[in-house]
């Protein structure tokens, strides 16, 4: 599996600049507790969990699983693929709306 800097290398700059972060840290494999609660999360709440933490004024999510999101926060969210991801020209043209209004 590719990790969070070998992804963000390879994205366009404009891009990459406004990248802050993926949930999955590989200090987590080192921990049950934060495995054990990583594990039983939703993806949701993992990226909850991240943007509390990070404290970013505007977010957007891209995210392949959409299950356990609040509709009030869907719009937080720019679902993809799980075997295209940003590959699809789709959720490029999606992605590039969402930052496009975002301040």
């Amino acid at each position: 599996m590719k990790g969070y800097s070998w992804v963000r290398k390879r994205l366009p700059a404009d891009l990459r600049e406004r990248v802050i972060g993926a949930t999955w840290h590989s200090r987590f494999g080192h921990d049950s507790m934060e495995l054990e609660w990583w594990r039983e999360a939703s993806r949701y709440r993992q990226i909850l969990r991240d943007v509390q933490r990070r404290a970013p004024v505007h977010w957007i999510a891209l995210d392949d699983d959409l299950e356990g999101w609040p509709e009030t926060e869907k719009a937080r969210v720019v679902p993809c693929s799980p075997l295209l991801g940003l590959a699809s020209l789709v959720t490029q043209a999606r992605l590039a709306q969402r930052l496009e209004n975002m301040p």
